[in-house]
């Protein structure tokens, strides 16, 4: 015969067991729900929606070129012996360049300028007096004449009147006609006469004009040669004028044309006396404008150098658009023609009343530009029964405008002061609960 009772107590023990691990099971995931609930959840980081400017910011890569640059033309057909410097080397003022042949070349320039300077003293007294000769006829050769037609018109009216009254007969009013008439032929006649001879004297006067234009001109280029040559030593070298960087030389032992530079120096002392010259892609020329000011770092600076555009050419070569610009102050370093500089054009917009960060929104079609649409998740909060619940609500908006790092948005007025989701995934969707990163 079976013991029930001892059978039954056995699984009443059980049930008791089971019934309070069961409510102490219940009572941790009560405790512990919103934890475990959260555990699971996606979890956001958020950006409040502010009001602020859009930054865009240009690099641009360039390299200096001199602001000046001295070219060293000879007077005349010269032999340079020899150059003391090559391209590229430094110089400074008073530092020898180059000597030249002093046995080919050089004439008597001194003199020349004497015998041009007579020729033109001549030619400046000719103009007096044809000037003179001109004057004189204006003013005296026609006056007799005039005064003698004006007075025969004072006489004619005089006639006229008394013929009207009966004094003169018809035969004296038409002598004094006839007189009159005589007078302007004799008057015209002077007139042709003098307009022939003012001619000869214009024309006169023109030339002289023209030979002490071309004279004052020879004469200034002489001494402009004269001035060289002094410039050079007695022992037939020129010396430097500057501080500087040879940028190119003629060939020495040929004959070098009067024009032809025998050197090109840079002018280079401290950044104001050089100039940035840059390049930039076609679509961004927008970005530059004359006068503005963009920043360049140096190697071995403190600080960056602020330079100002001086010039943007209006070609545009191999969708490169080329630009120059001036520093506005100097430092302890000097500038190294052609090495390359490394500089940032910052645009700031005005102020929008909505920018967030381009991590927290999906344009449509994956582009990112102005004018274009997309979304945003805002995060939005609601009592729950756990307590504090976090939603992310879908939100459209159109792309106002797009900066390096943040974009200006319309289409979030409807929110009061916004939170949007940044670390946007295919987990977060529209109406669906979060958990906030701790």
């Amino acid at each position: 015969m079976i013991d029930t009772t001892n059978q039954d107590s056995k699984t009443l023990s059980i049930l008791k067991k089971v019934l309070i691990e069961f409510f102490i099971l219940i009572f941790v995931i009560g405790f512990f729900s919103k934890s475990i609930v959260n555990f699971f959840l996606p979890k956001v980081t958020t950006e409040a929606v502010v009001k602020s400017k859009l930054e865009t910011v240009l690099e641009i890569d360039g390299y200096l070129e001199p602001r000046e640059i001295l070219k060293v033309r000879l007077g005349g057909k010269i032999i340079i012996d020899e150059y003391f410097k090559k391209v590229g080397e430094n110089i400074k003022k008073g530092d020898p360049v180059f000597k030249i042949n002093k046995q080919y070349g050089i004439s008597d320039i001194n003199e020349e300028i004497e015998n041009l300077e007579i020729e033109l003293g001549k030619e400046n007294r000719n103009l007096v007096k044809y000037n003179r000769k001109l004057s004189m006829n204006s003013k005296n050769s026609l006056i007799i004449s005039k005064e003698k037609v004006k007075n025969k018109k004072d006489d004619l009216e005089d006639t006229k009147n008394l013929y009207k009254f009966g004094a003169v007969s018809l035969s004296e009013l038409e002598k004094e006609r006839r007189e009159l008439k005589q007078l302007e032929l004799e008057l015209k006649d002077k007139e042709d006469e003098l307009r022939e001879e003012n001619e000869d004297l214009y024309f006169n006067i023109k030339e002289a004009e023209n030979s002490i234009e071309r004279l004052e001109a020879k004469i200034k280029e002489y001494r402009s040669k004269s001035a060289f040559y002094s410039s050079i030593a007695n022992d037939g070298i020129y010396y430097s004028e500057i501080n500087g960087v040879i940028l190119n030389i003629s060939n020495a032992n040929i004959v070098l044309d009067e024009d032809e530079p025998a050197v090109n120096i840079g002018k280079v002392d401290k950044f104001s006396s050089v100039i940035f010259v840059g390049h930039i892609n076609e679509e961004n020329m927008d970005m530059v404008k004359l006068n503005k000011t963009f920043k360049i770092k140096l190697e071995g600076a403190q600080k960056f150098l602020d330079v100002r555009i001086s010039n943007i050419y209006s070609v545009i070569e191999d969708g490169r658009l080329k630009i120059e610009g001036t520093f506005n102050e100097n430092v302890d370093i000097d500038p190294i023609l052609g090495k390359k500089y490394k500089g940032k054009i910052s645009n700031k917009s005005d102020d929008y009343e909505y920018t967030i960060s381009k991590s927290s929104i999906i344009p449509d079609y994956g582009e990112l530009k102005a004018g274009g649409t997309g979304k945003v998740f805002v995060l939005e909060e609601r009592d729950g029964i756990l307590g504090k619940e976090y939603i992310s609500t879908e939100a459209r908006v159109d792309i106002v405008d797009v900066g390096d790092k943040r974009v200006a948005v319309s289409g979030l007025e409807g929110f009061k002061e916004p939170k949007v989701i940044k670390n946007l995934s295919f987990r977060i969707k529209d109406g669906e609960r979060v958990a906030l990163w701790d």
